[in-house]
């Protein structure tokens, strides 16, 4: 957050009002994230003191579900998790998510489609799901 808060202050002068400021600055986070996934190898675990999902779920049962997610995000390619984190991460709706990306909504609802099709096929499974295969 801190190199897109960065980079927004750096180009401030450049911004051309051709979108609303929270799409630029989404825009600028983006990128931001995705040099930050091109310096950082994808096998990283999540680090500790890092925000963890509410709810009743103990560190666990949170550190394998962050794995899994991560494992699932790792294995799809960048356009597909943009879409992704900014609809299901950011609350985007597809439009938000389109200016952001810079492509139409339609592609956005496409990415999103064919993210959760190759999830499905990737994720590994519940332990109860497993053993009810396994039975």
């Amino acid at each position: 957050m801190q190199e897109a808060y960065l980079k927004a202050f750096r180009n401030l002068g450049r911004f051309r009002a051709d979108s609303t400021v929270a799409t630029w600055l989404h825009r600028i986070t983006y990128n931001a994230c995705l040099d930050e996934l091109r310096r950082r190898p994808c096998s990283e675990a999540p680090t500790e003191g890092a925000e963890t999902p509410c709810g009743s779920a103990g560190p666990a049962e949170i550190v394998g579900a962050r794995l899994v997610v991560a494992e699932v995000l790792a294995g799809l390619g960048p356009e597909l998790v943009s879409a992704v984190v900014l609809v299901h991460g950011y609350g985007l709706d597809y439009a938000g998510a389109s200016r952001a990306l810079g492509v139409p909504a339609g592609t956005v609802a496409s990415r999103i489609h064919r993210a959760r099709s190759q999830a499905r096929r990737t994720a590994p499974l519940a332990p109860e799901e497993a053993a009810s295969q396994a039975a």
